[in-house]
């Protein structure tokens, strides 16, 4: 049963939330070339955010899957839902 999961920016020190803040429209444009199936595009994107905020695990995870993706593919049942 897919299950969503959400990140507590407050939860984080002031000067990562801001850097994650000011990178919040990359992020969300890369999310949605990674659900549009655009992974290189998706994986140039959170590079960019993870040089900035290399502490931002969202965007390294997602980083590594878009990665993966663009390498060996995806099947048409891909739903960009992934296994923890």
């Amino acid at each position: 049963m897919p299950l969503t999961l959400h990140e507590l920016p407050d939860a984080e020190p002031v000067e990562i939330r801001a850097a994650k803040k000011a990178g919040l429209p990359l992020f969300t444009e890369a999310l949605n070339a990674f659900y549009q199936r655009r992974f290189e595009a998706a994986a140039e994107g959170f590079a960019a955010l993870t040089a900035t905020t290399p502490d931002d695990v969202p965007a390294r995870r997602l980083l590594a899957q878009a990665r993966r993706c663009a390498r060996d593919g995806v099947g048409p049942e891909w739903d960009g839902v992934d296994a923890l």
